[in-house]
């Protein structure tokens, strides 16, 4: 393959198949092995013949005879049978089996492709959330809306890796990200395990087939009523002035339990120190089912090399702290500068997986930021959760989008409100929902600054969506 200058292009150089082979001593670094050799070797018609086959009609492929597939499924079968201590375990005598029954397959990539599928048909159901895996793979991601009666259009599905994946139901790939470093710093994908009180409460989302997700417009002011830290050619937000009204986070806590709120999103830079510790106890002294899952913006924090961190807080229903985001990409003010959290601290890039789907969490336009962006690509999110303080969210939605059509996912955003319905502030959306649901009639919400801005709303004004897999998903109810 040339480059226009006339070069060749050289491809990654990956160790020789053999040598590969012999370091693979787990079940799940098998699976990414074979994936990888997979979908790099198949040729067009390939790709093109497992998008318009039905996944797991693998017989009907044609790549190799009853007898080659029967012995590669039942070789995995048996591995998959072992106890628990030792199934997910493969020793020198198993790597020699395995390439047997590979090297009865005339096609190389072909072979691979179907070991990739046995391996993942014979451990459907047997993996558990603690069991080992490789880095460069995680269980597959369900989203809530994958079981809909439509599927999403395929954008974005015409790649091999694509093409590969839709025949998995066990395993998901992820590859070794530590080669998107020509898009910024490494962040290491970072999987998290939802406590199982979560787990409970999410599941009923699942069997009520119902997700309710409230945006919290936290809270009511003007530009010139945050805290401002200025520096030279940089700036931060350390909170704003005056402090909430008394009771407002209760009051907030109160409306999204009364509304049987699974997840609740706050903007970004809502809350200070004080609301943080207010948000937490006034979850741990109600302790209810409701909100499930809190996600929230923090006000800059200062870091021991004197720069600032712009974080988001992810709480469980009693108020304990699931994990942090700290933002990737600073935004930069016209007269202020940049946002002062450069360079970004944490190389974690955490997400949990959770009966509702694959949440992550990125803040303001980090959605449309190179390495997050890419990232949510990988893992196949299905839930993205975004705080955000941006004059519009149409940015959120352009993204959803594309999510959307990819990978199903359910992507919300949320501003704070400023001005007032007569005087509009300098932010104009409040909130964004995207739900892709084909035939719908309607798969995205916003809401304008005028519609939240009326005094009797409060300072913490609360926009609910339900989604139905069957009902689609339904007007936003605010309250």
């Amino acid at each position: 393959m040339l480059c226009p200058s006339g070069s060749r292009v050289r491809r990654p150089v990956h160790p020789s198949f053999d040598n590969e082979l012999e370091g693979v001593g787990t079940i799940a670094r098998l699976f990414a092995f074979c994936f990888r050799r997979a979908f790099e070797g198949l040729q067009g018609a390939d790709v093109a013949l497992l998008l318009r086959t039905e996944p797991g009609a693998v017989a009907s492929l044609g790549w190799s005879t009853a007898a080659e597939l029967a012995a590669l499924q039942g070789f995995f079968l048996d591995l998959a049978a072992r106890d628990q201590r030792h199934r997910h375990r493969v020793r020198r005598a198993e790597r020699e089996t395995f390439r047997s029954r590979i090297e009865a397959i005339s096609d190389r990539a072909r072979a691979m492709f179907l070991s990739a599928h046995a391996v993942d048909e014979a451990y459907s159901g047997k993996l558990l959330p603690a069991d080992p895996l490789d880095p460069a793979v995680s269980l597959r991601p369900t989203p809530f809306l994958d079981d809909g009666d439509e599927a999403p259009p395929s954008l974005g599905q015409m790649t091999p890796i694509a093409a590969c994946r839709r025949w998995m139901r066990t395993f998901w790939y992820l590859g070794d990200t530590r080669h998107l470093e020509a898009f910024g710093p490494a962040l290491a994908l970072t999987p998290l395990r939802a406590p199982a009180l979560l787990e409970q409460a999410l599941q009923r989302a699942c069997d009520d087939d119902e997700l309710r997700i409230g945006l919290v417009a936290y809270r009511r002011h003007e530009l010139s009523g945050l805290v401002v830290q200025p520096r030279t050619g940089r700036f931060a937000v350390e909170g704003v002035k005056g402090g909430a009204p008394a009771g407002l986070l209760r009051g907030v806590v109160d409306a999204l339990c009364a509304s049987r709120v699974h997840i609740a999103v706050f903007p970004e830079l809502a809350l200070d120190p004080s609301d943080e510790q207010d948000l937490r106890g006034c979850l741990q002294a109600t302790a209810r089912r409701y909100p499930c899952l809190t996600v929230a913006g923090l006000t800059h924090r200062v870091r021991e090399d004197d720069a600032y961190a712009n974080e988001a807080v992810a709480l469980d229903s009693a108020g304990e702290e699931l994990f942090r985001y700290e933002k990737v990409e600073p935004f930069t003010h016209s007269t202020l500068g940049m946002e002062d959290i450069l360079p970004r601290r944490s190389l974690a890039y955490p997400y949990l997986d959770t009966p509702v789907g694959r949440l992550v969490v990125n803040v303001c336009r980090d959605v449309r930021s190179d390495m997050p962006m890419l990232l949510n690509r990988v893992l196949g999110a299905s839930l993205v959760a975004i705080p955000a303080y941006s004059k519009r969210l149409d940015f959120i939605i352009e993204e959803a989008r594309l999510l959307g059509a990819r990978q199903s996912a359910i992507t919300v955003g949320i501003n704070p409100v400023t001005g007032t319905a007569s005087s509009p502030g300098p932010l104009d959306d409040v909130a964004a929902v995207y739900a892709p649901i084909r035939g719908a009639t309607r798969c995205t919400w916003t809401l304008s600054a005028r519609d939240l801005a009326s005094p009797e709303r409060g300072d913490a004004p609360v926009q609910v969506v339900a989604v139905s897999r069957a009902g689609g998903a339904r007007s936003l109810r605010v309250s």
